[in-house]
């Protein structure tokens, strides 16, 4: 669009100053033709209606974005959990109505490269991910504790060298499903931090968009997203 707007210009303000020369005729017409060019490109790529299905969809999120502000800021100063999980519900509800509602465009591909994290994670997926292996988790810690429980209390201090054995590997297990606890505990904050990361890079970076495939930088803030990470771009 702007080349357009320079060629137009530039022709309005020099055709009286270069009616006179010879060549003056080649160079309005080779300028009319850039502008000829740049604008069957614009609808050609449909550039203009991409722009404006795009400041649409931001419109719309920025809403939903506000009404969860505010769900969160409600939920905050709730302590009743029934009223907490009905409102939830029905917000989850709510968002899946206006998503169905929403003109989705697809996702240009210099996007999934500047936001590769934020593109290919499936929040809920990593939420049920999180969720299912902490709860195994919780079930080995408390078995393995209740086996050295167990232990300490039928031998005491008349433990064999086997019995021994036995409990410094189970106590050993035991503080590894803790640190892997913690890790999982800790798994949310890590993905929101590496989501604001993202952002901040793009924000700040200029982006170019022939560069190569921007590749997730993974640092070991917690092995357990870094395994998920891991996986999910593998390939």
């Amino acid at each position: 669009m702007f080349p357009c707007i320079l060629g137009s210009t530039a022709i309005s303000f020099f055709a009286p100053f270069i009616g006179g020369y010879s060549w003056s005729g080649v160079f309005i017409a080779s300028i009319n033709a850039m502008i000829a060019i740049c604008v069957s490109l614009i609808h050609y790529l449909k550039l203009e209606s991409l722009v404006d299905s795009y400041l649409k969809l931001v419109g719309q999120y920025d809403k939903l974005e506000n009404t969860l502000q505010m769900t969160t800021s409600k939920l905050f100063f709730l302590e009743d959990k029934k009223e907490r999980s009905d409102i939830i519900m029905k917000k989850i509800e709510e968002f899946e109505v206006k998503m169905n509602e929403m003109d989705m465009v697809l996702v240009p591909r210099e996007l999934k490269r500047v936001f590769p994290i934020i593109y290919h994670i499936h929040i809920f997926s990593f939420i049920k991910r999180m969720e299912t292996y902490k709860r195994n988790l919780i079930l080995k810690f408390k078995d393995v504790k209740n086996e050295v429980r167990y232990i300490v209390w039928k031998y005491g201090n008349k433990m064999n060298s086997s019995v021994k054995k036995r409990l410094d590997f189970i106590s050993g297990v035991k503080l590894k499903l803790k640190e892997e606890l913690l890790y999982y505990k800790n798994a949310y904050g890590v993905m929101e931090e590496l989501f604001l990361r993202e952002m901040k890079e793009s924000e700040s970076e200029m982006i170019v968009f022939w560069q190569e495939k921007k590749k997730p930088n993974l640092v070991d803030l917690n092995p357990v997203i870094d395994q998920y990470l891991s996986s999910i771009f593998s390939e």
